[in-house]
């Protein structure tokens, strides 16, 4: 194992859309807004880049009879609330002073991706980064693993990749990479780090 591939949300950075909301909308609008924009199949075609986001803000106006600019009030506080998750960024900090190249592998729209790596400073410790928005391929899609591994030039079987959904854990094995499933436990973290120091190849 050389080379520890990290997803971002929910493993180093963590949304909470309803709560982020709250002080705005009432619960069951924030239902509606959830389901309507943030649960919704348009925003997973933005994820994956398959949709413009000003196009996707449009229908998301159309659906809620609400104007454009506030779709984009809305979209502005929920990601002004994003934040960190310490557990996890210490791991991604641990890892790096294993003297580990760390990549990241990561869905999320263009304009996001565009606001975390401006504001954390993590995002500059990796080696290379594949983002869903960008490169119009997702999880678990396994194109973008093998994208991503062709990109920099990595053996799958010396890499490490650390993700939150089960489905995406599965297609990473599935194109030949180690992989774990991350939750904010602590014996999690202590599962992947035993796994780490255990299958180091330098």
């Amino acid at each position: 194992m050389k080379y520890i591939v990290f997803d971002v949300f929910s493993v180093l950075l963590e949304c909470d859309y309803k709560k982020a909301l709250l002080p705005y909308f009432s619960e069951k609008t924030i239902n509606n807004i959830c389901s309507t924009i943030f649960f919704h199949s348009d925003w997973r075609k933005v994820d994956s880049g398959l949709q413009i986001e000003k196009e996707a803000i449009k229908s998301f106006a159309k659906r809620l009879d609400l104007c454009t600019q506030e779709i984009e009030f809305i979209l502005s506080i929920v990601r002004d609330s994003i934040a960190p998750i310490s557990i996890g960024v210490e791991l991604l900090y641990w890892v790096k002073e294993m003297n580990f190249d760390v990549y990241c592998l990561s869905n999320m729209p263009p304009k996001t991706y565009e606001i975390v790596n401006d504001k954390y400073n993590f995002f500059r410790i990796f080696s290379g980064t594949v983002i869903s928005g960008l490169v119009k391929l997702a999880k678990p899609d396994q194109r973008i693993y093998q994208y991503f591994l062709k990109k920099f030039h990595l053996n799958p079987l010396e890499a490490f990749f650390i993700d939150d959904q089960l489905e995406n854990i599965i297609s990473a094995k599935e194109v030949g990479m180690e992989a774990h499933q991350f939750d904010m436990s602590t014996q999690t973290i202590a599962n992947i780090k035993q796994i780490i120091n255990m299958n180091k190849l330098f």
